[in-house]
């Protein structure tokens, strides 16, 4: 895979599923991170990253993306510097990291992160892979104060056909390999439609996969789109991103013609996961009609 930095140019090539929430210790009484949403990539990381930011029963690292297992351990950091990126007081607490690079990592360090806690829990939102992709372009191009309206179409076409964006949209692979170390019911997919649909449901699923309490979450914060800093230090209130009128338009034939084997495959490997998703949203929604809902507290920060 092509492994870039999430800011640098890219180159030319369910519900009941919880156990063991609260959070372990290391050997020396470090922090034990026990979750983590590794991708995808634009598909609302930053948005969940403040949704869990919120709730009494879930700690986080200091910055949303730590790149410890796709950029830091290679560096020679080591897990004792990994455990510090957290808080220290997470006792009762569930723990966990954001990094949506981490689901296009090669098997082996998906490895790593299994040798560091089999029982880590994987969250994944899923988001259309061609969307997914110009929702990246677009961002690059804004905080790199690049032009769009002054590329040609072929040339728009060539970077969202090119390795980078294909390999954050590849699901698939990504998904199989966190399956095949940790097992289905460690790890959950969830549909990213839902960040705007029914933002609360799909945190109640977060919510019950993670075993913690379920949180009411201020309608306000819920729908603000979030987006993480360049320099990956602070989540803050997203400038939504826009193609100029029309390209979007001219390059949808070409662009679905493209990734249609990937779609079809990354359908094939996640049906069952959104399969069982979308019944815990239905169990979520069916709660709240019924007035039965355990969500309990509410957060206006």
């Amino acid at each position: 895979r092509v492994k870039l930095g999430a800011m640098a140019e890219p180159g030319p090539k369910g519900e009941g599923l919880a156990t063991d929430a609260g959070a372990s210790k290391g050997s020396e009484g470090e922090t034990k991170v026990n979750f983590l949403v590794v991708g995808m990539q634009k598909a609302g990381t930053s948005w969940i990253y403040k949704m869990l930011e919120a709730h009494p029963g879930v700690a986080l690292s200091m910055e949303k993306e730590v790149h410890y297992w796709d950029m830091h351990k290679e560096k020679g950091k080591d897990d004792r510097w990994y455990d510090a990126q957290f808080p220290q007081e997470v006792e009762g607490k569930v723990v966990g990291e954001v990094t949506p690079d981490y689901l296009s990592m090669w098997m082996n360090r998906v490895g790593e992160i299994h040798r560091y806690n089999p029982k880590m829990k994987i969250i994944i939102l899923y988001r259309d892979e061609v969307d997914r992709a110009w929702s990246a372009f677009l961002m690059w191009n804004r905080i790199n104060k690049v032009s769009v309206e002054e590329m040609t179409e072929d040339e728009v076409f060539e970077k969202l056909s090119g390795a980078y964006y294909m390999s954050r949209s590849d699901l698939g692979e990504g998904l199989t390999n966190f399956v095949n170390l940790f097992g289905e019911d460690q790890v959950m997919v969830a549909d990213f439609k839902d960040v705007a649909e029914r933002p609360q449901h799909l945190m109640n699923v977060v919510f019950d996969f993670l075993g913690v309490q379920r949180l009411a979450i201020e309608e306000g914060k819920l729908k603000t789109n979030f987006q993480i800093l360049s320099d990956r230090t602070a989540v803050v209130e997203n400038k939504r991103n826009s193609a100029p009128d029309g390209l979007k338009v001219k390059l949808q034939e070409r662009l679905a013609d493209h990734y249609r084997d990937m779609k079809r495959k990354n359908k094939k490997v996640a049906k069952g996961f959104l399969e069982r998703y979308r019944e815990a949203i239905r169990r979520s929604e069916g709660a709240a009609g019924s007035g039965t809902t355990t969500t309990t507290t509410t957060t206006t920060t």
